[in-house]
């Protein structure tokens, strides 16, 4: 009888310690878990905090944020500022150069002939920077707002390739994929006329 009750309360012993054990590794992997999750949001907060002190331009700005774009950024300036400045300089070029067209039409209607702003300050939905762009292309997109505004007619081939080349030259020189047709949006050139066709000739006299 004894023997049978020694068996039992091994058997129930070894019960509550499978539990135990059980319930230990459960708790164990529990902790784990909880503890990647706590890192993991840590991480994405100091990710975060980051970004935001960086900003979306990755306190870049001037000539130095236009170095950067063109893959000349300075040496201490880290891979993650770049890319910050990177994802938010298209509407910083994009906006550049339709003031720069603006200013320029803007003076040739006062009579002035000046030179374009540079560096701007620029204002985006994500904030405002200085920008810097090459005098070369910005004294072109200039002209071309003049030259429309002192009466150069907008199909006019030589003025749309000024202004086409001028653009393209700064989107390629910042990898910028060049998505808006500058010639279109600033120019906004009209479809050539075409003369009417000919009146039909009158028919013949009827003979007499």
């Amino acid at each position: 009888m004894s023997t049978g009750f020694n068996l039992l309360a091994l058997a129930v012993v070894a019960v509550v310690l499978l539990v135990v054990v059980l319930l230990l590794i459960y708790l164990v992997g529990r902790l784990n878990q909880v503890e990647q999750q706590t890192k993991e949001a840590v991480t994405q907060w100091q990710g975060q905090q980051a970004a935001a002190q960086i900003g979306p331009f990755g306190g870049l700005s001037g000539k130095p944020l236009w170095d950067a774009m063109s893959g000349k950024a300075p040496p201490e300036v880290s891979a993650q500022h770049i890319e910050a400045a990177r994802d938010n300089y298209p509407a910083v070029l994009q906006r550049h150069i339709v003031l720069a067209f603006e200013e320029g039409a803007a003076d040739a209607k006062k009579g002035v002939a000046g030179k374009p702003k540079n560096p701007r300050t620029i204002h985006t939905v994500r904030g405002k920077v200085d920008s810097w762009l090459p005098s070369a292309q910005l004294q072109a997109i200039y002209q071309c707002g003049a030259d429309q505004a002192q009466g150069q007619s907008p199909n006019d081939a030589s003025l749309q390739q000024a202004l086409e080349l001028a653009c393209h030259e700064l989107h390629e020189r910042t990898g910028v994929p060049t998505d808006t047709d500058y010639v279109h949006m600033l120019l906004a050139p009209t479809p050539e006329s075409t003369p009417p066709p000919p009146a039909p000739a009158a028919p013949p006299p009827a003979g007499g």
